[in-house]
């Protein structure tokens, strides 16, 4: 079966989710809750392509520049779907999401990060997405390396996670999340949240961290607020 076991939310009465798009358009603009860019994709170089499985797609890559000590930084997000008998319909397969993170250049590549539960495959866009299609999602911010789940289950809306990379391990730097719900025939409640480490949640690495751990975390730090909506 995948790897990634499945959890349940309930939600409270009256919940009605929003297209998450809606929701960061109202508070942060529609480009940048996608990450829009018209930067043509940076290819993925064959040696970072040589890491990953068989039969995955490449849903997002990114890099750094090339560092001071050499190399360079680079990120990668795939998906596999479950083998023939790992799901019970043909017409909604299993998969499992992983992000890879890498250092070096093509002569010598050291795998620095892995995770196959940061990246959220059960219900977020992320399950429906085609090649290339994270790129806008997936980035280096400076020293931080940033990821965004759209569409999570964590949240009708966006997760986004920054880690930065401190003695050989990518740590989760903050989390913030946003999201809303219709509570009325035209009320929209909307939230937002933001954690940081070690403030709000102790040192985790990337391979370390289920997002859903910090669900407790993120909604008792939550700023609502409620507007008209047609």
């Amino acid at each position: 079966m995948c790897n990634q076991t499945k959890r349940w939310i309930r939600k409270p009465a009256g919940w009605t989710p929003v297209a998450p798009m809606l929701v960061a358009t109202l508070i942060m603009g529609i480009d940048a809750a996608k990450g829009v860019t018209d930067k043509p994709p940076l290819p993925v170089p064959a040696s970072v392509r040589s890491l990953v499985e068989g039969g995955a797609t490449i849903l997002g890559y990114a890099e750094t520049r090339e560092l001071a000590s050499g190399g360079k930084h680079m990120a990668v997000v795939t998906r596999r779907a479950g083998k023939q008998g790992d799901y019970l319909y043909e017409w909604d397969p299993e998969y499992t999401c992983e992000l890879m993170t890498v250092q070096g250049d093509d002569g010598s590549l050291r795998v620095t990060g892995r995770s196959q539960k940061v990246v959220d495959c059960l219900v977020s866009a992320n399950r429906h997405a085609a090649a290339r299609d994270l790129d806008g999602v997936l980035r280096f911010d400076g020293s931080d390396l940033v990821f965004s789940n759209e569409d999570s289950i964590l949240k009708s809306g966006t997760m986004m996670m920054k880690f930065r990379y401190m003695d050989g391990r990518w740590l989760l730097r903050s989390a913030s999340s946003l999201g809303g719900a219709l509570t009325g025939e035209h009320e929209m409640t909307l939230w937002k949240s933001f954690v940081t480490s070690p403030k709000h949640v102790g040192f985790v690495a990337l391979d370390d961290l289920d997002p859903y751990d910090l669900t407790p975390v993120i909604n008792a730090v939550s700023k609502k607020s409620t507007t008209w909506v047609d």
